[in-house]
């Protein structure tokens, strides 16, 4: 019973996985096929919000992760070896201890962000100290909750 869940989960996954790599790609078709009115230049820079190169990196992470669904599919002996790394305490506590360093250097560089904006931009510098201000009051929160809980 418990294989045929974690390949209806797997399945779920590669469907969810499949669905996210065509919308980007079905996006910059019809961005580039429809004629809305716009030079192609005005039309990128209006809504070309990230360049190609990034969309392209970001579909070859889609698409390898598809692969990895696919041969834990095919090979049980190599979805059970993802479950184990996947369950493993040791990775898990590595994992959350990076995750909080990250975090808290995340913090710190917006701080720096928000500093400059200061000098330079009154919008940005709104945007910078509202993300500030939640990343602070998330990290601020979860230590709260996890203070009482345990």
């Amino acid at each position: 019973m418990k294989k045929n869940e974690n390949r209806i989960r797997i399945i779920h996954k590669l469907i969810i996985m499949i669905i996210s790599t065509l919308i980007p790609i079905a996006i910059v078709v019809v961005f580039s096929v429809v004629d809305f009115g716009f030079t192609s230049e005005s039309l990128y820079k209006k809504y070309a919000f990230i360049p190609p190169i990034f969309l392209v990196i970001f579909e070859l992470g889609l698409i390898l992760y598809i692969v990895h669904l696919i041969i834990m599919l095919v090979n049980e002996e190599y979805a059970q070896k993802i479950e184990i790394k996947k369950n493993d305490e040791r990775l898990k506590y590595l994992k959350m201890k990076s995750d909080a360093l990250v975090f808290k250097f995340c913090i710190y560089i917006l701080a720096l962000v928000t500093m400059i904006t200061l000098f330079t931009d009154i919008y940005h510098f709104v945007i910078c100290i509202s993300l500030f201000a939640s990343f602070v009051l998330v990290k601020i929160l979860v230590y709260a909750y996890y203070l009482r809980k345990y």
